[in-house]
């Protein structure tokens, strides 16, 4: 929001500089001579700080996705304590600004009519008397934002974070200087015209020295602690990595196979971890039904009848075929029985419990049952409009990540930072009901890493495609 504050601002002082210019080019006073340099000037700082902020931030769905539970290291206690600490600075310069706020408004109160002008011209002084003011209300609130977002935010980002926000508040801070220089230009070029009244020039001068006296320490200030972001920064940027070390990486991905037992082996394995305390391994488990999907790339079209695609807008049927339908095997999904087959022989291949689909506002957690052992080989777990893959012991395996692009819908198979599969959710016509899910599988058949078998990226298509679609029919209804 504040970017956007920026860029609106921005383009407004360019846009004023255009429409000034012609004019200024006539016109023999110099306080009119000197606006479209400030305006220029103005807005070529405003716009370049909002430009390099928002290519520094990184997107939002990246920061919220830690709030989901994204496994991330913490963040040093160094770059945590600076930026408690420039909050804190910041939040004690409050006092500073409502005094200006209020000296401020006692200058206009002397100098405005009591009564209000139809007209609105009193609305011009305003806003020219709280216009540094107003900035730095907002550089402070960009204070507090830069070291909440570098806080809660992951911590492998905090150094663009901080970055984002030092580049804006620098923005903020150069509006703030170049105005405050134009409103001297103006107090010099007005002094001499206003000579001849003494009250006018009482009144100037009076504004001046209270401008002065106000603005002057507290910009002073709020510069300081711009740099001490800034330094925050560089801390952050200088510090340990804080990405999983690759010892740690390897542990985890240990932790993401398979497991060999059945619900009942695990209850039984923990009460003997209760009474005797042994430790637990489990062995990987791999289910036969990924050797089935040989091909790299799957289309999931929902076969919707004509009840569920004019009113339920539902589908309980998905027909599943490879990428050309060149092979005569393909296969099929129903929410009615959670049944994953393959056509036409009928063998199921895996089953999704509960068989239930997902709805518009909220989301369940299933399970993958392999169709032959009747083992479960994997969990579903929603995370906001994200999915963790778990294994049953509820070690994580890969997360499903959404993209939103217009019109499209991608979702992306992460092992750590590798990419394993990719979703793409689009209309392959006019209305919802033609849409379909394609799956590209980015490893070879057979070659399935980290025990995320091929099975699963199957199974959880219809999920993805059954979401997407309600939303997008509820958002175009």
């Amino acid at each position: 929001m504040l970017v956007v504050a920026v860029s609106a601002a921005g383009f407004a002082a360019l846009a004023a500089g255009m429409a000034v210019r012609t004019l200024a080019a006539n016109a023999t006073v110099p306080l009119i001579t000197s606006l479209p340099s400030f305006a220029f000037t103005l807005g070529g700082a405003l716009l370049l700080s909002s430009i390099t902020a928002s290519v520094v931030m990184p997107a939002r769905t990246a920061l919220v996705r830690h709030v989901r539970g994204e496994v991330d290291p913490p963040l040093p206690a160094q770059v945590m304590a600076l930026l408690v600490l420039l909050c804190g600075v910041a939040m004690l310069q409050m006092p500073g600004v409502l005094s200006w706020w209020r000296a401020e408004q006692a200058i206009l109160a002397a100098v405005l009519p009591e009564h209000t002008d139809p007209s609105g011209f009193e609305y011009i002084p305003m806003a020219l008397a709280y216009a540094l003011p107003a900035l730095a209300t907002l550089t402070l609130v960009l204070f507090a934002m830069t070291s909440l977002l570098g806080i809660v935010g992951p911590s492998k980002l905090a150094t663009r974070v901080i970055t984002a926000g030092v580049l804006l508040q620098a923005g903020y801070l150069a509006a703030s200087v170049i105005a405050a220089a134009e409103m001297q230009t103006i107090g010099a070029a007005l002094a001499p015209v206003l000579a001849d009244d003494p009250d006018a020039a009482r009144t100037l001068s009076l504004w001046m020295t209270t401008h002065e006296g106000a603005a002057g320490p507290t910009s002073q200030r709020l510069i300081w602690t711009c740099a001490g972001y800034a330094f925050a920064a560089v801390v952050a940027a200088l510090s340990p990595e804080t990405e999983m070390p690759p010892g740690e990486r390897q542990i985890a991905g240990e932790r993401s196979t398979f497991a060999s037992v059945d619900k009942s082996s695990v209850a039984k394995a923990t009460a003997d971890e209760e009474t005797a305390a042994p430790a637990i391994s489990y062995g990987p488990l791999k289910s036969d039904a990924s050797a089935i999907f040989d091909e790299s790339q799957y289309s999931v079209h929902p076969r919707m009848t004509l009840l569920e695609a004019w009113f339920t807008r539902v589908c309980t049927e998905f027909e599943i075929r490879c990428i050309p339908h060149t092979s005569r095997k393909w296969f099929s999904f129903s929410w009615t029985n959670g049944v994953l087959k393959q056509c036409p022989a009928g063998n199921t291949v895996a089953k999704v419990v509960p068989p239930h689909s997902p709805g518009l506002f909220w989301d369940r957690k299933y399970e993958v049952i392999d169709g032959s052992t009747g083992h479960t080989i994997a969990q579903f777990v929603p995370k906001g409009q994200d999915w963790e893959i778990t294994d049953p012991s509820g070690a994580l395996i890969a997360r499903v990540l959404r993209e939103s692009t217009r019109g499209i819908v991608k979702f992306r198979a992460m092992i750590g930072e590798q990419e394993v599969v990719r979703f793409k959710w689009a209309l392959a016509g006019l209305s919802a009901s033609s849409a379909e899910l394609e799956v590209e599988f980015l490893f070879p058949a057979g070659a399935e890493p980290h025990s995320l078998g091929r099975v699963l990226g199957i199974a959880i298509a219809p999920i993805l495609e059954q979401r997407v679609r309600v939303q997008h029919e509820r958002a175009n209804s």
